[in-house]
């Protein structure tokens, strides 16, 4: 009689070798394939032993974690990368900080300040309290729950660039001479 022995490690390789990982459609944090539980968590299991014994670490997941990373950012093309992100909540949470700190940059940047002056000039010169207004109603909302309004969101913990306000416009055109900086600002505004 012919006995057929496979190690437990072969059988493994074997069984994720016909049935590979593969992630859920719409939602990039769980799989799909295997469908058990404790398969899909012994593979992540199994993943993250191997990065470690790559990587070093023991003790520590930041040298795996960080060499997943790197070898996930550089092996990626931006369409998978895109679909990871936009299905993972967990992504999403946080990149909204990330983009709340590039909007925040950008408030304070040279490109604000002329947005803010085209829209002050954009039919003649516009009063203060219209001024105002299209600087709230471009980047507020009325909650209909009550009469207070909140800042719209690109996405959680990110919201819409603001202009500046009247006061510091006026101070943009001042500074540094306002012909020269009106100019510049009437070159933009040209289609």
């Amino acid at each position: 009689m012919f006995f057929f022995c496979i190690s437990t490690g072969k059988r493994k390789r074997l069984i994720r070798q016909r049935e590979p990982s593969q992630l859920s459609s719409e939602n990039s944090e769980r799989f799909s394939v295997p469908v058990s539980e404790i398969s899909a968590r012994r593979r992540r299991k199994d993943t993250l032993d191997s990065c470690q014994e790559i990587h070093g670490g023991a003790a520590d997941l930041r040298p795996a974690l960080d060499g997943m990373w790197v070898t996930f950012v550089n092996k990626c093309k931006p369409k998978q990368l895109y679909d990871y992100f936009a299905n993972s909540k967990k992504a999403k949470n946080v990149l909204g900080p990330v983009v709340k700190k590039s909007i925040e940059s950008f408030e304070s940047s040279e490109q604000n300040h002329i947005r803010s002056v085209k829209v002050l000039y954009s039919k003649g010169l516009l009063s203060k309290e219209k001024y105002k207004n299209i600087r709230s109603n471009l980047s507020m909302s009325c909650i209909t729950t009550s009469k207070r309004r909140k800042a719209i969101e690109i996405m959680k913990g990110a919201r819409i660039p603001k202009l500046l306000t009247y006061d510091k416009v006026k101070q943009f055109l001042i500074a540094d001479g306002m012909q020269t900086k009106f100019v510049i600002c009437l070159n933009c505004m040209r289609i």
